[in-house]
């Protein structure tokens, strides 16, 4: 849509106004939009088919997270997380010396 709003000379924001608007257009709008996910998401259903283990992977990955997802959930429950920062300091020609420990909690890490 917004190829269409440049070449009709209008800015995006304008376009996207006048939709936003007119309830025929926005619908208009959103059928579409669900008619360009129906075709994509057709397109991998038929690549799994087809037995394109990529494709199953990748399909997997997003619709079923916990299973088969990249992403780690690291949680607190809620609770404050403490962690605790050792350092040392060693000066060249010195003796090596030692930080005492600081704490943070919270959401600053």
């Amino acid at each position: 849509m917004m190829i269409v709003a440049r070449k009709a000379g209008y800015s995006w924001g304008a376009v996207r106004d006048a939709i936003r608007a007119d309830e025929e257009l926005s619908r208009m709008m959103q059928d579409e939009s669900e008619t360009v996910n129906d075709v994509a998401e057709l397109t991998i259903v038929e690549k799994i088919k087809g037995g394109d283990e990529n494709s199953a992977k990748w399909w997997l990955a997003r619709t079923r997270r916990t299973k088969f997802g990249d992403s780690v959930d690291i949680t607190s429950g809620g609770q404050p997380i403490k962690i605790e920062v050792e350092w040392r300091t060693i000066d060249v020609g010195q003796s090596e010396t030692s930080g005492a420990s600081q704490e943070t909690s919270g959401d600053s890490i």
